[in-house]
């Protein structure tokens, strides 16, 4: 029977069909954020036990994510690659929230999280002379990137991307400050550059 069952002899309504004659019931206990154990109780008392990975949304929630950031860090400052990393932390048992394997990614989050660039432009600011950045904007209004990056997206704040250097650029005076506190406070709708 298993060997037609991989064969793929069964359709899938014999195969659900098959396993209802065969199961008494499923017992799912989570152990973890990312893991349940799953026991199934077969007619006649038997029963099977196995550890199962299942999606969580963060990577703290994850077995393992302290070793596995240790890791990741380890490796960068030793000059490996993203994708490196993530294949030999997939091949070692480890997995990205929503994967079953590392993804480069989460890889790259955790070693910008902590500040280990590998490519020169990631670590000098970019400064132009009589505007702000995003990052240094939402630095000097004490609120996050994202606050910002939202609000221009929304239309909230309109701005265009300049030309030359493809970023939002603010001009750096006090009246920009002073009105996206407006906008902070709900006293502006919306806000023009």
């Amino acid at each position: 029977m298993p060997k037609w069952w991989k064969e793929g002899r069964f359709t899938r309504e014999q195969q659900k069909a098959l396993l209802r004659c065969l199961i008494d019931k499923i017992v799912l206990h989570r152990l973890a954020a990312d893991r349940v154990r799953c026991r199934i109780v077969w007619r006649g008392g038997e029963t099977t036990s196995a550890d199962v990975p299942v999606t969580t949304g963060t990577l703290k929630g994850m077995t393992g994510f302290a070793d596995m950031k240790q890791r990741i860090l380890d490796a960068a400052k030793s000059g490996q690659t993203d994708d490196d990393i993530a294949l030999s932390l997939t091949r070692d048992g480890f997995r990205s929230p929503r994967h079953d394997q590392v993804l480069p990614s989460t890889v790259k989050t955790l070693r910008l999280n902590h500040r280990i660039l590998v490519e020169k432009r990631q670590s000098h600011p970019r400064l132009v002379r009589g505007k702000w950045t995003v990052p240094q904007l939402a630095e000097r209004l004490k609120v996050s990137r994202h606050w910002v990056y939202d609000r221009i997206h929304n239309g909230t704040i309109a701005i265009d991307r300049d030309a030359k250097t493809k970023l939002y650029l603010f001009p750096a005076k006090p009246q920009t400050l002073s009105m996206l506190r407006q906008l902070q406070q709900g006293l502006l709708n919306t806000v023009r550059f």
